[in-house]
């Protein structure tokens, strides 16, 4: 099982367990019992069926098992199912799991997961807990997962666990019946303040398995389209948290500097107006910043992305007017908010113009490119010039 660093420090150890060829993740699929009854999960038996096929093993065994992974070097353990919370011994497993100096991941369906379960949890902390989140409201659980009121169960127990202070992260698969609802699981994602990560491919059963993932898998076409809307929304919210944790460090830094600050405080801005976030209270964040410090060119630029993206055409042109002195820096951003003001207003030819300006004055921020190229794929094809319209949005793609 690969395992994702996320500190400096494991990319460090799994860098070092990778040049001595040493083992340093693994998982254990603890148990193919489930409450839950999901169309397309291929692990899933009832109790009848497991003791038929003899799969179901004791905690002891386990801790067997686990025994001499963590002598070869297994450091990072994901303990999983089924439903892992079902099997029984689970408390003590992880806890001799925990001695044995493993750092443990749990992924769950969170419907079990009681303030009992987390209060253990808060006792014994996790390195995290991955709650996953089949739809964005119950009528979800009830049609894929077989498992009416499983929705408000899995929200509640990401609220148990934030509320003891355990790491927890939300993850999904993404099926026909759900795809549609990506943006709404990302939103409730951010309602709650907890990273997600939505996987498009739907892993068939292998060798041995029953294999009902057919009938809910999308097609390859539609599954690489939500991988790149995931990846789109997925980058905006580590471009959030970064943000969040810049903020936190500077203001609790005897050196905190109102630069960083008003930065970051813009990072958030542009990321809430792309994700749907509350970009209103965003830019108040970054207005109130401003009148600390008040470096006049992002600014105005700043603020005539919010205008444009709100509509108000005649308030975007007025902080476009507003700059008087136009560093060499900030060229390819004022040239492509030109054009898309010009292309909002329909004067296409021009837009066009502006957005070639832009694009020769050399590499782009990667949020600055995908904003050139979509305005220029849009004035394209209001020209008529499919051939141009297809580059950019190939380009796009690329990004």
């Amino acid at each position: 099982m690969e395992h994702t660093p996320t500190t400096t420090l494991e990319r460090q150890l799994i860098a070092r367990a990778a040049a001595l060829r040493r083992p340093v993740s693994g998982s254990l699929e603890l148990t193919p019992l489930c409450n839950m009854n999901c169309r397309m999960c291929y692990v899933r038996l009832s109790p009848r069926q497991a003791r038929a096929a003899g799969a179901l093993r004791t905690g002891q065994q386990w801790a067997e098992l686990a025994h001499p992974m963590a002598r070869a070097g297994v450091l990072f353990l994901l303990l999983t199912g089924g439903e892992p919370l079902l099997m029984p011994g689970f408390k003590e497993l992880y806890l001799a799991l925990k001695a044995e100096g493993m750092v443990l991941t749990l992924n769950t369906n969170g419907t079990l997961l009681d303030e009992p379960w987390a209060d253990f949890f808060a006792r014994h902390k996790p390195r995290r807990v991955n709650i996953t989140l089949y739809g964005a409201d119950d009528a979800a659980y009830e049609t894929l997962c077989r498992c009416p009121g499983g929705f408000e169960k899995a929200l509640a127990a990401v609220r148990l666990l934030r509320a003891r202070g355990v790491d927890v992260k939300l993850n999904g698969s993404v099926t026909p019946e759900n795809v549609g609802e990506m943006d709404r699981l990302y939103a409730i994602a951010r309602q709650l303040d907890v990273p997600m990560h939505m996987d498009a491919y739907m892993m068939p059963g292998g060798p041995g398995r029953k294999n009902p993932a057919e009938g809910v898998r999308l097609a390859p076409a539609q599954a690489a389209a939500a991988r790149l809307h995931a990846l789109e929304a997925e980058r905006f919210a580590a471009a959030q948290q970064l943000a969040r944790q810049a903020l936190s460090w500077n203001e609790a830094s005897l050196y905190g500097q109102a630069q960083v600050r008003l930065e970051m405080l813009r990072v958030l801005a542009r990321c809430a107006e792309q994700t749907g976030g509350d970009a209103e209270a965003a830019f108040a964040a970054y207005r109130a910043a401003y009148t600390e410090l008040q470096p006049a060119v992002p600014y105005h630029l700043c603020m005539a992305r919010y205008q444009l993206i709100q509509e108000h055409l005649p308030a975007a042109e007025h902080e476009i007017w507003s700059i008087a002195d136009l560093p060499e820096a900030s060229r390819a951003e004022y040239l492509i908010l030109r054009g898309r003001l010009a292309c909002k207003k329909e004067q296409y030819e021009t837009a066009a113009e502006y957005l070639r300006q832009a694009d020769a004055l050399g590499p782009l921020p990667k949020l600055l490119e995908r904003e050139l190229c979509q305005t220029m794929e849009l004035a394209s094809r209001e020209l008529q010039d499919y051939k141009t319209a297809y580059e950019y949005a190939a380009r796009q793609l690329k990004l």
